[in-house]
């Protein structure tokens, strides 16, 4: 089954939730607002959140697949 637009959002966005990470879009908060593993920190920024490289590249892959590209285009940018 191929992810809508919206779920590959919700799951690029969960890497910053993950570090409490408070977003503008109230969508967003609204729906991670509801589990109970998001403590939403305000000293938090996007610049701040350390990602590992392995977050990043699923990141970009998801950021690929939200424009309707490949994402293992991406993968295979890496593998090199």
């Amino acid at each position: 089954k191929k992810s809508s637009k919206e779920e590959l959002r919700l799951f690029r966005n969960a890497f910053y939730a993950k570090n409490g990470y408070i977003f503008n879009d109230s969508t967003l908060n609204d729906f991670f607002n509801t589990s109970i593993t998001y403590w939403p920190d305000d000293s938090v920024t996007q610049s701040s959140i350390k990602m590992s490289k392995e977050e990043k590249i699923l990141i970009e892959m998801i950021q690929a697949a939200e424009r309707g590209e490949s994402p293992e285009a991406v993968f295979d940018k890496y593998k090199q």
